[in-house]
């Protein structure tokens, strides 16, 4: 229900009450085809977060509109407790390796409890999901802004929901832990000396294109570079503003007036020097920090979150390195080629066998 939002998007930049009806029309359809923990769509904790966390975004867009006032109201309102509920109960705390899963659901309760205090479980709800997020955020990274999952694709993911509890809870005058903020800026930091030449990063480990949420369907999933623009506002950093980009993305997360700050610190981006992260074990040479530039990233760290046997999103990609020639792309990483459907072709993507590295 990602795409919600669009129709949110665009019925906050027209007016016209087409897009908000159409929002209605799926959203009570959907509430009436799956009754409260019924059925396959309550099946994943992650999924019920993510769904919460689409709805209200796309709620936030289209709040003033007559028809969602009129028909939506008071089925959503009653939808969105029980999606709180839900969570509330079924939190992935006892997973012997937590990942991913437990932050975007902890995500989706804490936007639940924090923009509808009206409901007697809200406070609760808020303080016991940022809780557990700023303790599996600062678990599952490393110091240096190394997602512990090893795969470019899942650091997005996790960047995307720490920025929307930072958001909300300073548009809400919500104190959250400073590690968090701290964390997240090492995370950015990382994401900045990631881009390749082409403006995108490469496709280490695993990915399935998952957002923790959208606000542009244009912007291409390995192109970090509109939450760098929003970094650079946050931290009052000048190379994250050089290298960032006040896309639509960064629009529609800031607000105009955001938007044009962002805008304002564009510079010529200085040179980035080569980098390594000890913690994570990835190092990143460079010769010339260009679009014609040439860039080295190898993996030489640990094999990922969980260790041998439980790596989460890993790929056996130690020491491969991925290489951008005067700008070119020289060697690539193979990817996922698909999450789901062919078991044993994904398995082959993931083995040492797909990468430019030595194998047996």
């Amino acid at each position: 229900h990602q795409y919600f939002v669009t129709l949110g998007k665009a019925y906050r930049y027209t007016g016209d009450e087409r897009y908000a009806e159409e929002f209605v029309r799926q959203v009570t359809h959907w509430i009436e085809a799956n009754p409260y923990g019924i059925g396959i769509h309550w099946v994943s904790t992650m999924e019920v977060g993510i769904r919460l966390i689409s709805w209200v975004n796309a709620l936030a867009f289209m709040k003033d509109s007559a028809a969602v006032r009129s028909q939506a109201a008071e089925p959503l309102l009653r939808s969105l407790y029980q999606h709180a509920l839900h969570l509330d109960a079924h939190l992935t705390t006892d997973w012997l390796v937590r990942t991913n899963h437990i932050i975007g659901e902890t995500a989706g309760l804490f936007l639940f409890g924090a923009l509808f205090p009206q409901f007697r479980r809200a406070r609760r709800f808020r303080n016991k999901a940022l809780s557990i997020f700023t303790h599996e955020v600062l678990s599952q990274t490393f110091l240096d802004g190394v997602n512990k999952e090893q795969a470019t694709g899942y650091h997005r993911f996790v960047v995307d929901f720490v920025l929307l509890v930072l958001r909300v809870a300073d548009r809400n005058n919500i104190t959250t832990p400073p590690a968090l903020r701290a964390r997240l800026e090492k995370l950015l930091e990382y994401e900045l000396h990631l881009l390749g030449p082409d403006g995108r990063v490469p496709q280490i480990g695993d990915c399935d294109d998952g957002r923790g949420f959208i606000f542009s369907e244009s912007v291409d999933f390995f192109d970090f570079r509109g939450w760098l623009a929003v970094g650079a506002l946050w931290f009052d950093r000048d190379d994250f503003a050089a290298i960032g980009d006040a896309n639509e993305e960064a629009l529609w997360f800031l607000g105009p007036d955001g938007w044009r700050q962002t805008k304002e610190r564009a510079r010529p981006a200085p040179a980035r020097a080569s980098r390594l992260f000890p913690q994570g074990g990835q190092a990143i040479l460079r010769a010339g920090d260009c679009p014609q530039g040439t860039c080295v990233h190898v993996r030489c760290g640990p094999f990922g979150l969980g260790g041998d046997g439980a790596s989460a999103h890993s790929h056996a990609d130690l020491l491969s390195p991925v290489i951008h020639w005067r700008g070119r792309p020289l060697t690539v990483d193979a990817g996922t080629y698909a999450y789901y459907c062919d078991t044993a072709e994904r398995d082959r993507f993931r083995s040492t066998a797909m990468h430019n590295t030595l194998a047996p």
